[in-house]
């Protein structure tokens, strides 16, 4: 049933795409029959018949592919022109002879076609009408010309049989199609566990060499190996910054391809939300400082408890507040807070930045999307809703234009969980993000 359902829509794109070949194949069969019964054939046709029903045939060609727009599918259009096809073709074969004439081989052209590119009930429709019209043939002109059933038998054969090769035919390209789609997808998914391999690879290797580099920079900046002026401790602290950016980035990247590597493991344990706003913010005081945005940390209760993974809280509450740090200009403002609702803790992350505009907010997490005119968006919001998700958890935003943004994201409280596991919770959201 699959590879017939395949076989209806690679017809209607073929049906499609080439109707006006079609309607040129038709043309080429009436005029080179109008010439062929000018030739002295026995018996001799009637072309009177002939003509009415090729100029017949020229008309429903011209109307039925240029003036009629019916709201039909191609399949249904095809099979209908197959349909009245036949109907021709009885009439031709009555005025040229009846059932032993030599133009019954014209019923073999529309039963292909339906066979080739039709559904099985259709197909069976149009042999059955063509059978109908041969048999009816040769009632009519049996008793007056001899061989007139061995002359159906033959038409009739060569009927099925183009039919049952028109069938194995269409399955045939069907089932190539199918198989050419598989190798693509292949050689797809392959070409992009390679890229995850080399992001995967590339990154984890970038993260000792930056890590070191952090390192003395740190030292430099807090002048462990001598004083420094001014200006030379200013491009230190620059220099402090980016290598903090680039490490964040290169961060995301490891995560992405674990997450889409299904390589990502969590090591969950119970641990106090104020203590990791407060060790991962301090980390990122000084990038605020050089900025000139305050950062400011609403008291959390101590007791406020939530199994998470120590690092990947780090690395999505990081991506909050680089993501809050873009969104604001110089005397801005972003606000940490965390509150329980229910079975959730919620930790909000508000700016009061340029905001986002009403169409930007669903999708602001996608994968690279940047809004127009903003810094925020790309790979860290993708990466952060995933590590969110991952550790049952969610990710939203409010937002508007002109008076900032406030992104909040949900974690199980410490209680609802035993031995690691991380139990998939009901979603409250409170009352108010503001």
């Amino acid at each position: 049933m699959k590879e017939e359902e395949q076989a209806l829509v690679a017809f209607e794109e073929r049906y499609h795409r080439f109707e006006r070949l079609g309607e040129i194949i038709t043309w080429l069969v009436i005029v080179p029959g109008l010439l062929l019964i000018q030739l002295p054939l026995e018996p001799k046709p009637d072309r009177i018949i002939i003509y009415l029903v090729a100029f017949s045939m020229v008309i429903f060609v011209v109307l039925w592919h240029r003036v009629i727009h019916l709201p039909i599918s191609g399949l249904t259009k095809n099979f209908l022109e197959s349909i009245v096809d036949v109907v021709a073709i009885f009439f031709i074969v009555m005025a040229s002879g009846g059932v032993g004439s030599y133009l019954a081989f014209l019923y073999i052209l529309p039963n292909l076609d339906t066979a080739f590119t039709g559904s099985r009930r259709n197909m069976f429709i149009v042999l059955g009408l063509s059978t109908f019209f041969i048999f009816l043939e040769l009632v009519l002109y049996g008793h007056s010309k001899p061989f007139s059933l061995y002359a159906s038998a033959l038409v009739l054969w060569s009927l099925y049989l183009a039919i049952l090769y028109g069938r194995f035919l269409s399955q045939e390209i069907v089932l190539a199609q199918k198989r050419t789609e598989e190798t693509k997808i292949e050689r797809i998914k392959t070409i992009s566990r390679l890229k995850d391999e080399f992001v995967y690879i590339v990154s984890h290797e970038l993260r000792t060499p930056i890590a070191g580099i952090r390192g003395f920079l740190e030292l430099i900046v807090l002048g462990e190996e001598g004083k420094l002026s001014g200006k030379v401790k200013k491009l230190a602290q620059n220099a402090s910054i980016k290598v903090e950016e680039l490490s964040r980035l290169v961060s995301n990247l490891l995560d992405l391809s674990r997450i889409e590597s299904t390589r990502l493991q969590f090591n969950l344990q119970n641990l106090s939300v104020a203590e990791l706003v407060s060790n991962y913010t301090a980390k990122l005081n000084f990038i605020f400082n050089d900025k000139g945005v305050n950062l400011v940390i609403r008291p959390i209760g101590p007791n406020l408890q939530v199994l998470t993974d120590k690092d990947y809280f780090g690395e999505i509450l990081s991506n909050l507040l680089a993501n809050g740090l873009k969104m604001c200009s110089r005397l801005g403002r972003v606000e940490v807070s965390a509150q329980r609702s229910g079975d959730l803790i919620w930790i909000k992350v508000k700016d009061n930045g340029q905001g986002l505009e009403k169409k930007d907010l669903g999708h602001i997490f996608e994968k690279f999307y940047q809004p127009k005119g903003a810094e925020t968006g790309g790979l860290e919001l993708f990466v952060t809703k995933k590590l969110v998700e991952k550790m049952g958890g969610e990710l939203s935003v409010e937002s508007e234009k002109g008076k900032g943004s406030c992104f909040a994201f949900t974690l199980p409280t410490a209680k609802q969980h035993a031995e690691g596991m991380v139990l998939q919770p009901s979603v409250t959201k409170p009352a108010t993000l503001s």
